[in-house]
């Protein structure tokens, strides 16, 4: 149901969140989408099932893609090609 899942999306554990999203048959509303977008975003497990799934909402994929960008800034990789 919408509402478990956003009490799943409020306050569940990052692996409870991906699941979520990995459960296409999930009615998941976009305030549920960008809580756990901004709550778990920096993290490679949601932020993957998050942003391969066709129903995220456009700027809960852009957020994503700046906290990606953001991790990306840190990366020695990165910082030794700077």
């Amino acid at each position: 149901s919408m509402s478990l899942a956003a009490a799943i999306a409020e306050i569940g554990e990052p692996e409870a969140c991906a699941t979520l999203v990995a459960n296409s048959g999930a009615d998941i509303a976009s305030l549920s989408f960008r809580r756990m977008a901004e709550r778990h975003g920096h993290l490679p497990l949601v932020r993957e099932a998050l942003i391969a799934d066709e129903r995220l909402p456009a700027d809960c994929r852009h957020m994503l893609l700046v906290k990606l960008g953001e991790t990306l800034k840190g990366s020695p990789l990165v910082l030794a090609l700077m």
